[in-house]
């Protein structure tokens, strides 16, 4: 055996997984710098590399094949489209003088709980006459009040809530 009895894999597109093995023997006890040989039935679904790590190409269902000695053993890889299920946005909150500015920082998570490197994330302010944001998260503060902004990605967002302080009163006049 070489998978211990595992017999099916999920995987995600785009997604890479090394593959742990171990090569036993009939009464199931390990065997030793034993060299397993990696083959994918379709590569363009998934891939693998020579040490065995799987790479998830595009949706669909394949076999990857290891090869020690005599021992051939199948493993079905299911490789799913990967699927943004949520977004977080750091800070969640901050305040912010007229003026002055801020980053946020989104983050994208797929269905397994991985962030998404990469993701192209929208942002928008629910109302940029109190706080604008860029195409990249940096936030500057228009006019006092409180706003909410979102990073958004296929359908999924986060928000964090942005608040302008009014502006002190001014001093009273010198007599």
């Amino acid at each position: 055996s070489i998978f211990g009895g595992m017999s099916r894999f999920l995987l995600l597109q785009g997604e890479a997984q090394w593959l742990w093995t171990e090569t036993t023997n009939r009464f199931g006890a390990a065997i030793d710098g034993k060299v397993v040989k990696w083959t994918s039935a379709d590569s363009s679904i998934v891939d693998i590399t020579p040490d065995g790590v799987l790479v998830g190409r595009t949706a669909g269902v394949a076999t990857v094949w290891a090869r020690s000695d005599t021992a051939v053993t199948p493993l079905a890889v299911t490789v799913e489209p990967r699927r943004i299920v949520r977004v977080t946005v750091s800070p969640s909150s901050a305040t912010l003088q007229a003026g002055s500015q801020t980053t946020l920082w989104g983050t994208a998570y797929d269905q397994k709980g991985n962030s998404v490197y990469g993701a192209a994330l929208t942002w928008v302010s629910e109302n940029p006459a109190i706080a604008s944001v860029s195409t990249t998260g940096v936030v500057r503060g228009v006019a006092s009040g409180t706003t909410t902004v979102w990073a958004k990605i296929e359908g999924v967002h986060g928000a964090a809530t942005i608040t302008v302080p009014a502006p002190p009163p001014p001093p009273p006049p010198s007599t």
